[in-house]
């Protein structure tokens, strides 16, 4: 009796499987008739390094969007959305979907805090606080921000323009409350 090598063996067992395949497949009947190719799919936008693709904008996906609606204290409300505007302008420019639903908000809360008479409300105090413990914390990332990136980075440019809005508002909210009483500040502001 004459024995094969063993890969040609292998070989030969693999071969016999692979006819008792294609056996069992003629048994189903013929194949069935080829399909037409796939239709190309639609070119997508170009983009470039000075435009990039456009891509739609989503309001429940914008971090600032969620800043802001999550925030109850008008006064806070407010300089989040003018903090929302200034950074829309610089990341997503005029007249986009992402700068209108910046306005929205700015002008639903301007509606809100004129609402609010009395100059000394809590909530004031409240922004006034808050607004001044996140300038800080903007300022210092805004000096890590140029010594790791420069001051013409993108990221950069808003943190800096966040800061200025939040002085802004600062001095705002100060002088609405210049004329309260020594007992509205707490012992640490006397």
């Amino acid at each position: 009796m004459m024995t094969l090598p063993r890969h040609l063996s292998r070989w030969l067992s693999i071969a016999g499987l692979a006819g008792a395949a294609a056996a069992a497949l003629a048994a189903c009947g013929p194949p069935p008739p080829p399909v037409a190719p796939p239709a190309p799919p639609p070119p997508a936008p170009s983009a470039s390094i000075s435009k990039p693709a456009a891509t739609a904008y989503n309001r429940d996906r914008d971090p600032m969007s969620a800043s802001y609606d999550h925030e109850k204290n008008p006064f806070t409300q407010l300089i989040m959305a003018r903090m929302w505007v200034v950074v829309a302008r610089l990341e997503a420019g005029d007249d986009t979907p992402r700068m209108a639903a910046a306005k929205e908000a700015l002008d639903e809360s301007q509606g809100k805090v004129a609402s609010v008479a009395e100059p000394c409300a809590r909530a004031a105090r409240s922004a006034l606080d808050w607004a001044s413990a996140t300038k800080q914390s903007l300022e210092r990332r805004y000096l890590n921000s140029v010594d790791l990136l420069g001051e013409q980075n993108i990221g950069t440019k808003v943190v800096d323009a966040e800061v200025t809005v939040l002085r802004d508002e600062i001095d705002v909210l100060e002088r609405r409350m210049k004329t309260c009483p020594k007992q509205y500040f707490g012992p640490e502001d006397q």
